[in-house]
């Protein structure tokens, strides 16, 4: 009696198990087709449903999903993925998590920070570039450091730039002048743009070459 309700038991946990790669199976192909048609809406949905039926989320799941949040204006969540990722082995995704935690950084006004972040980013990877693009932007326009005997005559010019390093140089460069809001709506969203395409480039790389160096991202 009792190895018959053993084997009934055993049974019915294949079948639960069995359910649930299929559901899992489902939910990969629905999130990722939403993804790729940048219905980023739902794409959140099917990768927070993924999510909560799987023991461990994927990383490139996961960044799937963090781009999806960042899509949508839910910075908050999106960086919660992201911080996530930057410590994974797999240097080209925690690469362009880091990225994007420093574009997040960026709209906060954290540009100091940020700095730092797309500087880690190009040391892990030195062929982003996104991650040289937005540390070159960004490094010209943080202030330089003042020498000592000139720092009273400067502390009321630092006063007045309030430490926004989006503010300097406004005629020359591309986020001069742009508020954090007005970054998040544009420039972030090129630079997620720029990501998908290497990210594109790197899946087919990742692919076809698998002992060669990659060259960006994971496949969006």
């Amino acid at each position: 009696m009792n190895i018959w309700f053993f084997y009934i038991i055993l049974l019915f946990l294949n079948l639960r198990s069995l359910t649930n790669v299929s559901q899992r199976n489902a939910l990969k192909i629905e999130a990722g087709t939403a993804f790729y048609k940048k219905n980023f809406p739902l794409a959140a949905q099917k990768y927070e449903e993924l999510a909560n039926i799987s023991y461990n989320l994927e990383p490139e799941a996961r960044l799937n999903l963090a781009h999806s949040y960042f899509s949508i204006n839910d910075t908050s969540k999106a960086l919660e993925e992201y911080k996530k990722l930057v410590r994974l082995n797999d240097v080209v995704i925690s690469t362009n998590a880091m990225i994007q935690v420093g574009v997040i950084e960026t709209m906060k006004g954290d540009s100091t920070g940020a700095l730092e972040l797309f500087k880690i980013a190009l040391q892990n990877d030195n062929e982003n570039k996104v991650a040289r693009y937005n540390y070159e932007l960004l490094r010209k326009k943080l202030p330089q450091s003042p020498p000592k005997n000139n720092q009273s005559q400067t502390s009321e010019s630092q006063s007045n730039n309030g430490g926004e390093a989006e503010k300097t140089e406004e005629k020359r460069d591309e986020l001069d002048s742009t508020t954090p809001e007005k970054m998040s709506k544009e420039k972030a969203l090129q630079i997620l743009e720029a990501m998908k395409t290497t990210e594109l480039q790197y899946a087919q790389q990742r692919k076809q070459q698998s002992n060669k160096k990659e060259k960006v991202e994971k496949d969006w």
